[in-house]
């Protein structure tokens, strides 16, 4: 983690890491602007608990995981507590 969710996830965007879990809860300002990065560069998205991600709830809480792969997000998914 380098302080901030956004800056992990735009490193996966890049190829510069291949994933990204956090179960630490984060509001929709922390990742919205970043998963649309990463979902344009082609990267498998999804929530550690199933949630969806962008929403206007202030309030409501998710984990973001993101992947390079379809299959690594898979891989991911199955191993979060």
């Amino acid at each position: 983690m380098l302080g901030a969710a956004a800056l992990d996830l735009c490193l996966v965007a890049r190829g510069a890491l291949d994933g990204y879990v956090d179960l630490f809860d984060h509001g929709v300002w922390d990742y919205a602007a970043s998963l649309l990065i990463c979902r344009e560069s082609g990267c498998a998205i999804g929530e550690a608990d199933g949630r969806e991600l962008i929403h206007i709830n202030p309030d409501e809480r998710c984990s973001p995981i993101v992947a390079s792969t379809a299959g690594l997000l898979d891989a991911l998914m199955s191993l979060r507590v």
